[in-house]
Order: structure tokens, then sequence, then C-alpha cells
């Protein structure tokens, strides 16, 4: 069973412009331009800020390393002089557990001798 179909001639076929989308401006004023230039400032301000955050911790770590070699280096030139095996053996620690603390690892030696952080300053970054 054939199926008939209607065949028009060209001059009747109907062409379709396709469909444009326009942006409704908004009411702020922003276009979609401006914001994809003001998000791309954003990005590049973040990276950079990223970038001196890292610089600034990569000072800080190595003035704590500088830090820990010279108390390092000090603490073996004073072993070394008194003929010391180890640090809690030097005549100043020594008469501090005779006078303060009990022994090594007591209570009161915990608080004597341990030290709390607190900031100096609240803005200075930069060491």
């Amino acid at each position: 069973m054939a199926v008939e179909r209607e065949v028009r001639p060209a001059a009747e076929v109907e062409v379709q412009e396709p469909e444009v989308y326009v942006e409704p401006p908004l009411d702020r004023g922003i276009t979609r331009r401006s914001f994809l230039t003001l998000a791309g400032v954003g990005v590049a301000l973040l990276a950079l800020g990223g970038y001196k955050l890292t610089d600034i911790i990569a000072k800080r770590n190595k003035y704590i390393q500088m830090r820990q070699a010279g108390l390092y280096k000090d603490d073996k030139r004073v072993r070394e002089k008194l003929g010391l095996a180890a640090s809690h053996q030097t005549p100043m620690i020594k008469t501090f557990y005779e006078e303060f603390g009990e022994h090594p690892v007591s209570h009161v030696t915990h608080h004597l001798l341990h030290t709390s952080y607190a900031p100096r300053s609240k803005f200075r970054l930069d060491l």
C-alpha cells in the first residue's frame, strides 16, 4: 500500500529564520561582558593574593628553620663544652629540677617550661 504525499512547489515552502536570543538588560546595568570582565579581574586578584600568601609562608618557614638551626648549634656547642651527652644534663637544668620541679615530666615543670603562643600584632604577616 503506497502512501501518497503532497508535493508543494518550492515557492510555497516557508523558510523560518532561526531565533536569536537577546538577553534582557538587568536593572543594575551589568551586562554579560562587564560581568565576565569583573570576574576575570577578581580571579586575577585571587591568584596574585594566593601567590603573595605562599611567599609570606615561605619566608616565615625559612626564618623558623634558621632559628632552629641556631638553637641546635648553640645547644651542641654547650654540650661539647661541658662534655654532656644530652641537653637535660646541664647544671642549670639540674638546678631547676632540684629547686622547682620534682622530676622532668611533673605537672609543675610542665607549667613552668612549656610556653603558649600569643600573637603580638593582629595585622603583621611578614616576618
